[in-house]
């Protein structure tokens, strides 16, 4: 990962057990995060 400059990595897996609020919940999770590491430090 240091050689891409990569810092952190994160994965998530779905299976049968996954429904969809749960794939809705990763999806929100995402977004929020994306947009929260998107802003630049003052």
């Amino acid at each position: 990962m240091k050689l891409l400059g990569v810092g952190a990595t994160a994965r998530a897996s779905v299976y049968i057990y996954n429904d969809e609020s749960d794939v809705d919940l990763l999806s929100d999770a995402l977004a929020e995060a994306g947009e929260f590491f998107s802003h630049q430090p003052a």
